[in-house]
């Protein structure tokens, strides 16, 4: 009995880990249904009203950008855990991120930033 515990535990942990080249255990950050290169700068407002520029950067496990609503402007900044943007204290989920976009929350809604 306590061997087929075991063989269920040892086979849990090898589908939800990965092992790389050196071995080494990982976890995958990102589900395979987002894009396989999350970071990067986002800047397309073409989805927005007139008037909305700026940009949002992702780079690793943070995240910041500013909106700019013909002159006045929201700052952002925070961490990135799994396909979600929290604020700066990883209390809040300011977004998230699917596809090629960031969804920024702003004005009681998330609205999509394109790459």
């Amino acid at each position: 009995m306590k061997s087929i515990i075991s063989i269920l535990t040892l086979l849990i942990f090898f589908s939800i880990s990965s092992c790389n080249e050196n071995g080494k255990t990982t976890k995958t950050r990102y589900s395979s249904s987002e894009s396989s290169d999350v970071n990067g700068y986002y800047s397309d407002f073409s989805g927005w009203y007139g008037g909305i520029s700026g940009g949002i950067s992702v780079r690793g496990g943070s995240w910041s950008g500013n909106i700019n609503d013909n002159g006045s402007v929201t700052s952002y900044r925070g961490s990135v855990s799994g396909t979600d943007l929290l604020d700066e204290y990883g209390m809040n989920k300011l977004g998230y991120i699917s596809g090629n976009k960031v969804y920024i929350y702003y004005l009681n809604g998330y609205y999509p930033v394109g790459k």
